[in-house]
């Protein structure tokens, strides 16, 4: 699109590049060893070196002006991928900034300093500024998982599925499940089903349905906590929740007792899009000052970021959880361990 817009071959942002998986961190330019790899002539075909994420590629083509009154002046900015422009939508700047999307599939974003690739997740150049990173993880099983276990023993509905986790303490008295409905990605499951765990031991189910409630959100976000530190998303500052199970006051608790640390929720649900306009934005005033990088943050109104307080840790849970991690890590190499 952004060479449609463009009326000719528009360049790749470095967010993108680095989601495709060919480009070269350190150098910011893609990687000969993994263009190889990866197709004949690639190099080629990709066009030019990618572009930071703000810059200005040239003036939106004639056809749009003649055909649809677009000024002549208006800027093409680089465009980018769904999950960096969410980055900017939900406005995670710095890092310490975690921004969790609880939708049909899970994903967790971070703003890092360095770049801490691992085998897990990916590592991004960060859209919105070109000095720091972001990291990713995706999971397959998300909302609709936890739906099937709303209807399965969560007595149908999402109140009842909030009073069932309310009524449970933090750790589960010792009760880990791995709802894996579809194969997972982090970790790497490949067989679908759910693995139950008491106190370290398999076993075949819980001891009441409010454990199994309980079991499928603490297991989500102990997982994110875990595989979030691989890949260098350490210290939260403050949570972002998005997505449909953001509207679960009972859920967020969760996420803010595993975490540390405070929860807020946005107001804009459509994140991706809304990254976009902000970007849009921001490649034009950049462009409009001569191509001088400008924070972001200076160009947000005061009282815009949309955020919404959620929920609070509490010290004694989130001490819980800590103590769970080393049985959750054992319990999960068991699980991929399995042939």
């Amino acid at each position: 699109m952004a060479s449609v817009l463009l009326g000719s071959y528009a360049p790749i942002d470095l967010s993108d590049g680095c989601g495709m998986n060919l480009l070269n961190l350190s150098s910011r330019g893609w990687d000969e060893g993994l263009l190889s790899a990866t197709a004949p002539g690639l190099k080629s075909r990709l066009g030019d070196a990618p572009v930071p994420s703000h810059s200005a590629l040239g003036s939106i083509s004639p056809y749009f002006t003649s055909t649809y009154g677009i000024p002549s002046s208006a800027r093409v900015i680089a465009w980018s991928g769904d999950n960096p422009c969410s980055v900017a939508g939900l406005g995670l700047a710095a890092p310490g900034d975690i921004a969790v999307s609880l939708g049909t599939s899970d994903t967790m974003f971070g703003i890092l300093p360095v770049p801490s690739p691992g085998l897990e997740g990916h590592i991004f150049v960060n859209p919105m500024d070109p000095a720091s990173y972001m990291a990713m993880l995706c999971y397959k099983n998300g909302s609709l998982t936890r739906e099937r276990v709303m209807k399965e023993s969560g007595g149908g509905s999402w109140e009842s599925f909030a009073a069932h986790l309310a009524s449970t303490p933090p750790g589960n008295s010792g009760a880990l499940g791995f709802f894996v409905d579809a194969p997972e990605i982090t970790p790497a499951i490949t067989k679908a089903g759910v693995r139950r765990f008491s106190n370290g031991l398999p076993v075949k189910s819980f001891a009441n349905p409010s454990q199994e409630v309980r079991a499928v959100v603490e297991g989500q976000f102990l997982s994110m906590r875990i595989h979030g530190e691989s890949v260098g998303i350490v210290s939260p500052k403050r949570l972002i929740a998005t997505g449909g199970a953001s509207g679960n006051a009972a859920i967020l608790q969760v996420l803010a007792d595993v975490f540390g640390a405070p929860v807020y929720t946005a107001a804009q649900t459509d994140s991706a899009s809304l990254g976009a306009a902000v970007r849009a934005l921001h490649g034009d005033a950049i462009a409009a000052a001569g191509g001088k990088f400008i924070p972001v943050e200076r160009l947000r109104p005061a009282g815009s970021g949309g955020l919404k307080h959620a929920a609070d840790p509490r010290a004694a849970a989130t001490k819980a959880y800590t103590a769970l991690i080393p049985a959750y890590k054992a319990a999960e190499a068991m699980v991929c361990s399995e042939k």
